[in-house]
């Protein structure tokens, strides 16, 4: 998302994944898949949906929880306010 984009929805697009590994291949960070609809300019009509992997914090024994430490962000596309679930 862009700093004057307001986010009105988000859910869960899949389950948590392995996001980082060490060298021994061990998973020392988790992602899960969200959507995000965001709203740009005040548009009335017509959001943005980016599909995103948040990313948990690092550790040994990484937890599959929030706090959200970062995100990738991946495609993303325009929709109609109207269509977005609440």
């Amino acid at each position: 998302m862009y700093p004057k984009e307001k986010a009105i929805s988000a859910s869960v697009a899949g389950d948590w994944v392995s996001a980082k590994k060490n060298l021994l291949g061990q998973t020392i960070q988790w992602g899960l898949s969200v959507f995000i609809a965001s709203i740009q300019n005040n548009s009335k009509d017509v959001c943005r949906v980016f599909k995103m992997t948040v990313l948990a914090s690092e550790g040994n024994n990484p937890p599959k929880t929030p706090p959200v430490k970062d995100h990738w962000t991946g495609d993303s596309y325009e929709m109609l306010i109207a269509n977005v679930p609440r």
